[in-house]
């Protein structure tokens, strides 16, 4: 009698032992379980689908011989002025770079663009590079991201930023639908962005001088109200064409500007004391003159910078930041 109740005694502790464990393991996988309701699921679908939607332009190349001269034997350098005329030396920012432009956003930011020509699927495409501390220091080059630019175009070249009253930046630039055919049919077109790095194509022809062969390489200023986009001649030196707008995307065709017995017109365009600076160069040194009303400008005063086709940007307290290109120079 007595071994019969310690064998019952011991099957009902297994059995109470066997429960427990069943309740243990299987309590937390229960609790720890969170099924999403069915709208839960259908927000995060829809947000997939949404952000699949969005397709960036990716760049459409051609074959180059990198052993040959050309644009990717250029770096970029930096170089600050108090007065705009006098700078620090140089030192070097970006390599296998071009053609770069600058501006500063309405939150402080600068804003540097330029046509990178990096190792990879992104050579010979538009870059940025943002700095928070006056242009100090540099984030990492980054490609453009564009948003509804025919994929089937070469890629846009030659970039020029300008910061607009309402805080968007718009980037103009050289476009050529039939750019690997050998044809110089060039335009300024442009896109426009809400961060600085993310640009919607703005179809359509922003300026185009049809009394010559090329247009291209604008840099576009606003001042009173009005845009002015320069594109430099590509025929005579010391010329540039002229485009004026009050929305920045319709432009008359003004005269071409012929001031400036040595500069060639072929750089940036920031604000000064007198309304409009151009930067530009001749000879391997770094030029500037002055407009009050982008029609008429001063004569030429050299800088103590050497380089070519070089960006500038004047900052809030009237100094200057500048980003000259160095032809052929490995930094």
């Amino acid at each position: 009698m007595h071994k019969t109740f310690q064998l019952f005694v011991a099957f009902i502790g297994v059995l109470v032992l066997t429960l427990g464990c069943l309740y243990f393991f299987y309590r937390p996988i229960t609790e720890s379980i969170s099924i999403p309701s069915d709208d839960v699921v259908t927000e995060e679908v829809k947000e997939n689908e949404e952000q699949s939607e969005i397709v960036y332009y990716m760049p459409v190349g051609k074959e180059v011989d990198l052993s040959k001269n050309g644009p990717w034997k250029n770096s970029l350098n930096i170089a600050f002025s108090e007065d705009g005329t006098t700078f620090t030396a140089q030192t070097a920012l970006v390599e296998k770079a071009g053609v770069p432009s600058l501006t500063q956003m309405q939150d402080g930011r600068l804003l540097l663009v330029f046509q990178w020509f990096e190792d990879g699927d992104w050579f010979d495409y538009p870059a940025l590079m943002f700095s928070e501390d006056q242009g100090q220091t540099w984030r990492d080059p980054e490609p453009m991201k564009l948003i509804g630019y025919p994929d089937d175009w070469g890629v846009p070249f030659d970039p020029a930023v300008v910061t607009l009253p309402d805080g968007r930046i718009r980037m103009y630039f050289t476009v050529n639908p039939e750019r690997f055919s050998g044809s110089t049919d060039t335009y300024i077109s442009s896109a426009v962005s809400e961060d600085g790095l993310i640009y919607t194509y703005e179809a359509g022809v922003r300026f185009e001088d049809t009394d010559i062969d090329l247009t291209r390489d604008s840099t576009v200023g606003y001042l009173d109200g009005e845009f002015h986009l320069f594109s430099p001649s590509h025929e005579t030196d010391g010329e540039m064409n002229h485009g004026v707008s009050q929305n920045g995307l319709d432009f008359t065709v003004e005269e071409d500007i012929t001031d400036g017995e040595y500069i060639i017109w072929l750089g940036d365009v920031t604000t000064s004391t007198a309304g409009l600076r151009f930067y530009g160069f001749e000879k391997a040194s770094i030029l500037w003159a002055d407009s009050s009303d982008g029609f008429s400008w001063t004569d030429e005063v050299k800088t103590n910078l050497m380089g070519a086709d070089p960006a500038a940007v004047r900052l809030e307290d009237g100094s200057y930041v500048v980003v000259v290109t160095s032809i052929g120079q490995k930094q």
